[in-house]
């Protein structure tokens, strides 16, 4: 998109015999119909979610994503690059949110 630069949408589906005796989460929250816990450290605390579908835009969501789940150390990546590429090539975890998008 123009206004939002590259974007995607994603359905994920577990089966509900996938690990049934751990509490699964992550990134796209979990998979217990209970959106009031989806937003969590990736060390599983419970975080607050936004209290208003507007608030879960933009920066609240840009900060949530590089303070919780951002891979900060290529040894904890588990992607391969190629001949040209290389963990500190892409990383961009530590670029502050920019509030022009919300107004393009």
């Amino acid at each position: 998109s123009d206004r939002f630069g590259c974007h995607f949408v994603s359905r994920v589906q577990l089966p509900g015999t996938f690990r049934p005796d751990e509490d699964l989460f992550g990134l796209l929250g979990t998979c217990n119909r209970d959106s009031s816990d989806d937003w969590r450290a990736s060390d599983g605390t419970i975080l607050a979610p936004p209290s208003t579908a507007e608030e879960a835009l933009f920066s609240t969501s840009y900060d949530y994503c590089t303070t919780n789940w951002c891979v900060d150390e290529p040894s904890k990546s588990i992607f391969t690059y190629g001949s040209q590429e290389s963990f500190a090539g892409i990383y961009k975890c530590d670029l502050a949110y920019d509030a022009s998008i919300e107004s393009q």
